[in-house]
């Protein structure tokens, strides 16, 4: 298993995406200032590894490289849905205690691998490779990333889990961003999170990114209201939405 950091999420298109070694500066703030959600289209905020600098959403220095957007001729999405939700997982205590042992700063991988060793259901309802079958709440990723499930919380919650529903449709939205944005992950120096934020934002006025991402707010509508179902899988914090998203996949309330 691979671990890292993270990247919260923000606008009714995120998902959280973040890199081995480096959340924020402390691990009680692993999931620090991401703006705040809405019902557009979003990008991944988050850090990068300690090879740029460690850079975080506090500290914007470093010396990763700068971030190219690569506009896709096309983009057809590959649908992963989120495993079925498993109510007795994991506790409160449990969930808070992954957050400690894998995504907090300063990284100790054999400090997670202990972890995942010791609460195994637990771990396994948490955590999934992004190339699954089937989802969790962290997806790891390449280099070490991982982003955090909200498409799979928004089909969990509306009980659709088909290609047709609100989560795969936000889902093809962000990950049109992430493809269009990869050279940014690319090289022993991946570019900085403000490189990598400016190249999803600039992927989503692309005419592919930008006709999904319209295919997403006509299929979801208000997912952040307060009152609809889907509101618990959007926070102020990256903290608070990995919290109450694993929640809704594993138990702990």
């Amino acid at each position: 298993m691979t671990t890292t950091c993270t990247l919260a999420h923000l606008a009714a298109l995120v998902s959280v995406l973040s890199f081995m070694g480096g959340c924020t500066n402390d691990p009680p703030s692993t999931f620090e200032n991401p703006p705040a959600p809405d019902n557009g289209p979003g990008v991944d905020p988050g850090t990068f590894p300690p090879s740029t600098g460690d850079i975080t959403n506090n500290d914007p220095g470093g010396t990763g490289a700068v971030c190219k957007l690569k506009e896709l001729p096309s983009f057809t999405p590959t649908w992963r849905a989120p495993h079925a939700a498993q109510k007795t997982a994991c506790s409160k205590a449990d969930i808070a205690a992954y957050s400690d042992a894998c995504l907090a700063l300063p990284h100790d991988k054999a400090r997670c691998d202990t972890y995942t060793r010791e609460h195994a259901v637990c771990a396994t309802c948490l955590q999934t490779q992004a190339t699954d079958a089937n989802q969790g709440v962290i997806q790891w990723r390449a280099r070490n990333a991982y982003t955090i499930n909200v498409a799979g919380c928004i089909a969990l919650t509306q009980n659709d889990t088909s290609t047709k529903g609100c989560g795969a449709a936000y889902d093809a939205a962000i990950e049109c961003r992430r493809q269009s944005c990869d050279a940014c992950l690319a090289g022993d120096q991946p570019a900085t999170f403000e490189s990598y934020s400016a190249c999803q934002k600039e992927a989503g006025k692309t005419t592919v990114c930008d006709t999904l991402a319209r295919t997403q707010k006509g299929t979801c509508g208000d997912l952040t209201s307060s009152g609809k179902p889907t509101a618990v899988c959007f926070a102020s914090s990256g903290s608070a939405a990995f919290q109450q998203i694993a929640t809704v996949f594993c138990g702990g309330t």
